[in-house]
């Protein structure tokens, strides 16, 4: 990837949301691990304590990078506010991990600003349910990311099945309407119980519940297979198609 101080910055507007990735430096080593995770809370927690104009929504703590879901009145408050977290994040990894010198971060951050509902939906997504794409949910007991602020989101499509942790990731409550349940309709990738294509054809035709099976539920909601075949006829391909252009505009309001 690009290093990011070579990029100008995109513009910021308050009722936009930005998706932003902030990487490690590989002798950082791993951040899934508690110190890492309670030096980062505490980083979030001074930011939401002082700054009114930079608010952290979500985050997702990854091996090697973060991802915030974050709202700024500005691009000078995101500037800013990014600065800061960053500071205190890197001196309190430091301290956590007893690194007396060398970079924290690869870079300063990626900044990606949300200014349509289902790229909110697609963000939210993204940064929630992050943990499967690195292999980090195998063997795992939580339903969603313990790294994260999956925890602290309310649009879940079943509920999480257990109380809050006793040190849950600080972020503030979302204020752009982009991020409100009735622009992104929520994130329901993660729950078990949903119902659709290979999993509605095993419960319809050969008797089988709802949660039997969760591995293969957990794929079925996160996997689009793609009929591919040379024999497939234009009618056959034009239905693809369409069914393909469906699940890409998502469900119907």
């Amino acid at each position: 990837m690009l290093d990011p101080r070579h990029r100008t910055r995109p513009e910021v507007i308050a009722r936009h949301p930005v998706h932003v990735l902030l990487r490690v430096t590989r002798e950082v080593g791993t951040l899934r691990k508690l110190r890492a995770y309670r030096a980062i809370r505490g980083a979030l927690g001074k930011c939401l304590a002082t700054r009114s104009n930079y608010r952290v929504v979500h985050v997702s703590i990854q091996s090697n990078h973060l991802h915030l879901l974050v709202e700024a009145d500005g691009k000078l408050a995101l500037t800013r506010g990014m600065q800061a977290f960053a500071i205190s994040a890197a001196k309190r990894l430091s301290r956590a991990l007893r690194r007396k010198r060398g970079d924290v971060f690869a870079f300063r951050y990626h900044a990606t600003p949300i200014t349509s509902p289902t790229q909110a939906r697609n963000a939210l997504s993204y940064i929630l349910n992050d943990w499967p794409h690195h292999r980090h949910d195998a063997r795992a007991p939580w339903r969603i990311d313990p790294y994260s602020s999956a925890e602290q989101f309310r649009g879940w499509a079943t509920p999480l099945g257990y109380a809050r942790r006793r040190e849950p990731l600080p972020v503030a409550a979302p204020t752009a309407w982009l991020l409100q349940p009735t622009a992104t309709r929520a994130p329901r990738r993660s729950a078990p119980t949903r119902s659709r294509g290979p999993i509605r054809i095993r419960e319809t035709r050969y008797g089988f519940q709802a949660g039997q099976f969760p591995h293969a539920e957990y794929l079925a909601d996160r996997v689009l297979s793609l009929p591919l075949s040379a024999r497939l006829t234009d009618e056959q391909i034009d239905r693809v198609i369409a069914a393909f252009r469906q699940v890409m505009r998502g469900p119907a309001s």
